[in-house]
């Protein structure tokens, strides 16, 4: 993917969601889709506060998550014998905590096999401060 995205711009970074090496950079948008989901949820806040710095005052974070109650290692049918961490939310679980930082300005939720998909278009509040 790194490979494909350099072809057609090549100010392309490789980071670990947890220690993003350009906290001083500003961005006009964030695209999560379904990677903050693999991170345990007592880092989701810092992991949302790090994504609220990082956009400019007018910037828009899109955020895609899958629904549930569970938290830990799923083998799945796509990936035998491979065991990957998740972490499933309720809607008003991610509205609480999306609610700490951002407006919420459009949602929808869609279904890929079993699996509920919410997603949120997201503005940061206006004079936010830590």
């Amino acid at each position: 993917m790194l490979k494909l995205c350099r072809n057609k711009n090549p100010r392309i970074v490789l980071a670990d969601l947890e220690n993003l090496p350009f906290l001083d950079s500003k961005f006009d948008g964030i695209l999560a889709y379904t990677s903050l989901l693999h991170i345990p949820k007592s880092e989701f806040p810092k992991a949302l506060e790090n994504i609220r710095r990082l956009l400019r005052t007018s910037g828009l974070f899109y955020i895609g998550m899958k629904e549930g109650d569970f938290e830990g290692f799923i083998e799945s049918k796509n990936y035998p014998g491979k065991k990957r961490f998740f972490s499933l939310y309720r809607d008003k679980d991610i509205r609480e905590h999306l609610g700490k930082h951002f407006n919420i300005i459009h949602h929808s939720w869609n279904y890929a096999g079993n699996d509920l998909f919410l997603n949120y278009l997201c503005r940061i509040i206006p004079n936010y401060h830590y």
